[in-house]
């Protein structure tokens, strides 16, 4: 973003508190070994490719695009299925960056991996219900899979109609709202799905710039509760 005479003061802390909170991640960037959306390389990695657009500077797309190959050669087999630590958030991260046209490629292919090992995961026995920890993060993953390449097959039939079964279970038995849950029987059912399943904000709750009055860098890094998040937070604002 160029300086403009005609921005408040307001703006040019913000702007201030940006480029403090770029730096911090270009310096910390090599030494984080968590590669997860909500509090790792993932989140940074949008972060930077937000980030380069803002300012129109190619540099920030190409750092991104390496820390994104250092996440591709280190996922392993023992990864946890989950949105903020897992499969369901390197899967989500891929499918948002391309949405997002910061990255190419043909994600039915990319993720086919990452589908399977969500596959693997017996929802059945799942309690958690939450979206960053739990099976409201699989349903999320799997409606931007489905919306995404709604031609193709990406999960078995046996697998949909388990999710469907244990879905309408929850809503039922739970009184809390679930919005990806809820979101994914109505995909299900032939309707009209109604929340925004790219949106970092909604997706990811992400920081409140509240939250760093007095010192950002005890945030951590992340997009949850972090510079990254409170970052993509004053990217908007500004």
């Amino acid at each position: 973003m160029i300086y403009d005479i005609t921005m408040s003061k307001t703006q040019f802390s913000q702007l201030d508190t940006l480029n403090r909170i770029t730096n911090h991640l270009i310096m910390s960037s090599n030494s984080i070994q968590d590669i997860g959306l909500y509090y790792g390389k993932l989140g940074i990695i949008a972060f930077f490719y937000h980030y380069s657009r803002f300012v129109q500077k190619t540099i920030y797309e190409k750092f991104a695009d390496e820390l994104l190959d250092e996440v591709c050669e280190t996922v392993h087999e023992q990864l946890p299925c989950d949105l903020a630590n897992g499969y369901c958030g390197i899967g989500w991260t891929v499918e948002y960056l391309f949405k997002q046209k910061f990255i190419k490629g043909n994600t039915y292919e990319i993720l086919r991996n990452i589908d399977e090992k969500v596959m693997e995961r017996d929802t059945r026995r799942i309690t958690d219900k939450s979206l960053a920890s739990g099976i409201e993060g699989i349903f999320l993953y799997v409606l931007v899979r489905l919306t995404t390449h709604p031609l193709d097959i990406l999960f078995d039939k046996n697998y949909l109609n388990e999710l469907y079964d244990i879905a309408k279970i929850i809503q039922k038995e739970d009184e809390e709202e679930h919005v990806f849950l809820n979101n994914y029987i109505k995909w299900f059912e032939g309707k009209i799905i109604e929340s925004d399943i790219f949106s970092l904000r909604s997706c990811l709750n992400l920081s409140d710039t509240l939250l760093y009055k007095g010192n950002i860098w005890n945030c951590g890094i992340g997009l949850k509760d972090g510079c990254a998040g409170i970052g993509m937070k004053l990217m908007m604002e500004i």
